[in-house]
């Protein structure tokens, strides 16, 4: 199981924090999330953000008008950056940052706490990577549910695919590059394993897609949590006819909150690429990447 670090400052957050899309995704879903709600349950909701990191989400909860917002890391260094990052928003109420597990936060309060919403931004290259799963689950006992076991997660719903992919040359660049592109993909072909994208300097956008096949999708809008893993058996992939090298692709969709999405497929880097520029989508590359294995 994935073991978040105790300390110190990963630089992909960097590209977290840039990443205009994302944040802005985050904040519609958690807004949405929250005024449902008050909507629904005639009070402001009590949020547990969970790995809070830099304190965005906690940020976003407080502004959607959440009553009171607990956000736990193991991470010493994130909870200190987190602290400093909320009080230069104006934010000096209404919020507790505790560094450690939310288990380890109930240990020190007299009665265990009751959370009314989880949010979480434990996603990576796919939305298991981090075990986002696990530890919103191991959380879950802490949560209030509501009428047929109704609850309030945000993430809602994650799937991930993989998908073929047949990686072409780009005519944008000079014919020394794509020779380079060419060997490393080559490489890692010839990979015994899972090949993370965001370390080989290679972009994936050039290239034809065929239909992806769902591996596993987890859901989280309904206690107890439910985890589909719908390939049972070997399930041949449907190859574009184009040429160029074929990789098999791991991607992920995820639903935050009633419409609200953000997705890690190679579509949507391109769709960030055309809408908000190189900037931000190499930052999305940069943290998130993709895994890809050669057949």
């Amino acid at each position: 199981m994935y073991q978040p670090a105790d300390a110190g400052f990963a630089t992909y957050f960097l590209s977290m924090l840039a990443d205009g899309d994302r944040n802005a995704k985050y904040a519609a879903a958690i807004a949405q999330c929250v005024a449902d709600f008050k909507k629904q349950q005639k009070r402001p909701p009590v949020v547990l953000d969970l790995g809070c990191g830099t304190g965005l989400l906690t940020r976003l909860a407080l502004d959607a008008g959440a009553k009171k917002v607990v956000g736990v890391d193991t991470n010493r260094t994130m909870v200190q950056l987190a602290r400093r990052a909320l009080e230069a928003a104006g934010k000096t109420e209404g919020y507790e940052l505790f560094n450690g597990t939310v288990d380890d936060y109930a240990a020190t309060l007299k009665t265990p706490p009751v959370f009314d919403v989880i949010v979480s931004e434990i996603l990576g290259t796919l939305h298991t990577s981090e075990n986002m799963p696990e530890y919103v689950g191991a959380a879950s006992k802490y949560l209030r549910t509501f009428a047929g076991g109704a609850a309030y997660v945000v993430p809602a719903r994650a799937t991930t695919f993989v998908r073929p992919f047949v990686v072409a040359d780009d005519p944008k660049l000079p014919a020394p590059a794509n020779a380079y592109r060419r060997e490393v993909l080559a490489s890692v072909a010839r990979a015994p394993a899972w090949t993370p994208t965001n370390e080989l300097g290679v972009l994936l956008l050039d290239g034809e897609a065929g239909p992806a096949v769902a591996v596993r999708t987890d859901s989280f809008s309904k206690l107890p949590f439910e985890k589909a893993l719908p390939l049972k058996k070997t399930q041949p992939l449907t190859w574009p006819a184009a040429a160029g090298v074929r990789l098999a692709v791991l991607e992920f969709e995820c639903e935050l909150w009633n419409g609200h999405r953000i997705d890690n497929t190679i579509s949507e880097l391109k769709r960030i690429l055309a809408d908000r520029g190189a900037a931000e989508a190499c930052g999305r590359y940069d943290a998130w990447g993709f895994f890809v294995a050669g057949v």
